[in-house]
């Protein structure tokens, strides 16, 4: 009986290896089988998310200070050299799933742009689980939904947010989301920012759950595809960034959220080196 408990609980464990091997785990091992490069990292400083009442996540802005600012700061750096002849302006936050923190870097990312100095809006293009206007403490409704319909204008739709960024929401629920991504009046609401604004920042849902980020990147400069270490699988990922590539979406790079904080110190060298 002893044995052949032994072989059940050996050959679990190797599953086990094998089922973690198959999560993406670390910097180089990442850039060699994407293809794609590493333009960010986030540590899992994210230890504190909670739940709102209805169970949807909440995303709390950082507290401002140099430190919080500092790896939002090179993550912008790195998307400004990635193309210095024509700078990234209308920029796609996305992921292949779930809790990869894509709304949270986006969030963040449109705040420190703010500190800056920078005009800068975000637009809450999912249109299933927003959650920005909570963040940004505005209301939900009218939103691009409300717009697209007709309901309000553009002067209507933008919201001054007391973080010094302007946010677009999603507005009310809608069946079918495809009729509001595909709209032509989407796409010109788009170019009109472009003059009014420094930057502009989409956050849409994750590749792998439905095709909107798909239709929206056609709209965008370029696409921050977020990772999040030890929880995505390699093969989704791939199959992501594929799908993206497929409808030519330029990826300016991906960003690699809840990195271990026990690599830390490591990454940061190797940061620095990479840089030298």
């Amino acid at each position: 009986g002893s044995s052949v408990m032994g072989a059940i609980i050996g050959s679990s464990f190797e599953i086990d290896l094998e089922f973690a091997s198959t999560k993406l785990k670390n910097k180089k091992e990442l850039e060699n089988i994407l293809n794609d490069k590493v333009i960010g990292v986030f540590y899992d400083d994210y230890k504190k998310r909670k739940l709102a009442k209805d169970g949807s996540k909440t995303i709390n802005l950082i507290t401002p200070s140099l430190r919080n600012f500092e790896p939002y700061n090179k993550l912008l750096s790195n998307i400004k050299y990635s193309n210095l002849e024509s700078p990234y302006k209308v920029i796609m936050t996305s992921s292949n799933g779930m809790n990869e923190l894509k709304s949270t870097i986006c969030s963040n990312l449109a705040y420190c742009i703010a500190n800056n100095n920078k005009k800068v809006i975000i637009i809450d293009l999912d249109t299933r689980k927003p959650v920005l206007y909570r963040t940004f403490k505005v209301e939900r409704a009218n939103g691009l939904v409300e717009y697209i319909e007709g309901i309000i204008n553009q002067e209507q739709l933008i919201k001054h947010s007391n973080y010094g960024v302007d946010v677009i929401t999603s507005g009310k629920k809608v069946i079918n989301p495809m009729v509001i991504l595909e709209a032509k009046k989407l796409e010109e609401l788009i170019n009109n920012l472009k003059k009014d604004y420094d930057c502009i920042l989409i956050d849409t849902p994750p590749i792998g759950i439905c095709y909107d980020a798909m239709i929206v990147s056609k709209l965008c400069d370029g696409v921050v595809f977020n990772i999040a270490m030890n929880q995505s699988r390699k093969s989704e990922v791939k199959n992501s960034l594929n799908l993206l590539k497929e409808v030519n979406a330029k990826i300016i790079g991906l960003n690699l959220t809840k990195f271990p904080n026990s690599a830390r110190d490591l990454t940061y060298i190797e940061y620095e080196e990479d840089k030298a």
